[in-house]
């Protein structure tokens, strides 16, 4: 007979450890949603990982909503016994670090403390074979997505293009995205579940899942700016650093392009945007009255050739490109300009941050 009653949830019952760090905390919330108690294991150093959380979203709240916390010092010999303690109370151990660090004697360890246990290991690209080092980056994701391939193969020069019947005439073939080396096709990310590996009592399967949630540490984003007025137009550049930083994101993975006046701006960004490497693109630029032309006319061509960009491409471009009334090349306007600049740039990464999380949500 079946029982029809959905009252006791599925996993009633199961005790959960999760002591995984990265993005896939998410694997502990479905587990507690279908009635698990997890107990999140947190280092001192996982005080970090919330300030940040609280900085760039709800990203901390998001992957750990239903868990129970413990803060557990792990260098110290109270903090691994109060750990063991865990272990041996636990039916499941969630762990994400990746291979190659974890002892040899680890499963036996974990056998003699709980010999009922299951230990789940989550890395990008599993514990064996010759990608397990490997991160999932989006360079990397998109590299294994086989679009390299159009790069050719080690043992051809030439580009690997579509049969002529396919091929549009008007359309010569394009750089391949990233222009780096040459990598034969290959198949997108897998996800493989390697042979079990048994010890005494319990099993200790490895998952390999590339990394499906946001993680804007990894985006890259591309900066340019006009050239004309660079003294006032870098602080763009300054306060868009300060405050992607605040945001979560890496200032390194900010590249930074200069162009010699804003006209020049939507071609560039184009070209960023076709080389695949960029998850947005910043426009920055002073256009002002030089008394010969109009410049609101350059001005909007310069919006309107950005907003295209990321219209035909798919990818998000800001603009942080200013025209004012009127613009005198004296101390005042350049100070107010000068510090008004810098606000905007925070502005735009603030634009650039919320744009990018919203769109993650879409997929």
């Amino acid at each position: 007979m079946v029982d029809d009653d959905l009252s006791t949830p599925v996993l009633d019952g199961i005790r959960v450890l999760d002591a995984i760090s990265g993005p896939t905390q998410t694997i502990g919330r479905f587990l507690a949603e279908l009635g698990a108690d997890v107990v999140r294991v947190e280092s001192p150093d996982d005080a970090a990982s919330r300030a940040a959380s609280a900085r760039a979203g709800t990203a901390f709240d998001v992957r750990n909503a239903g868990k129970r916390g413990v803060l557990i010092d792990r260098t110290t010999p109270d903090g691994q016994a109060r750990f063991n303690g865990l272990l041996a109370a636990a039916d499941l151990y969630l762990d994400d670090r990746p291979a190659g660090s974890h002892d040899e004697g680890e499963s036996a360890r974990l056998a003699r403390i709980n010999p009922r246990l299951v230990t789940l290991r989550v890395t990008d690209f599993g514990l064996v074979g010759p990608r397990r080092h490997w991160r999932a980056t989006p360079d990397v994701l998109f590299a294994q997505s086989g679009v390299l391939s159009r790069s050719g193969l080690p043992d051809r020069a030439e580009p690997l293009l579509p049969p002529a019947r396919l091929r549009r005439p008007r359309a010569p073939p394009r750089p391949s995205s990233g222009g780096r080396g040459r990598a034969g096709p290959t198949s997108g990310p897998r996800r493989t579940v390697p042979p079990r590996s048994r010890h005494a009592g319990g099993s200790v399967p490895g998952v390999s899942t590339p990394d499906p949630s946001f993680n804007a540490a990894d985006l890259r984003i591309a900066f340019v700016q006009a050239s004309w007025h660079h003294e006032i137009v870098d602080q763009a550049r300054v306060g868009f650093l300060e405050e992607i930083a605040e945001l979560g994101y890496s200032a390194d993975n900010v590249d930074g392009y200069t162009v010699p006046g804003a006209y020049e701006l939507p071609l560039h960004a184009q070209r960023l945007a076709r080389t695949g490497r960029y998850a947005a693109i910043v426009g920055a630029a002073l256009v002002v009255d030089g008394g010969i032309y109009r410049h609101d006319f350059v001005a909007a061509a310069v919006v309107d050739g950005l907003m295209r960009v990321q219209l035909d491409e798919g990818v998000p471009v800001f603009s942080v490109s200013l025209t004012p009334h009127h613009f005198h090349e004296h101390a005042e306007h350049i100070d107010y300009y000068t510090e008004h600049f810098v606000k905007k740039g925070k502005e735009a990464a603030r634009a650039v941050a919320t744009t990018l999380s919203s769109l993650a949500t879409i997929g």
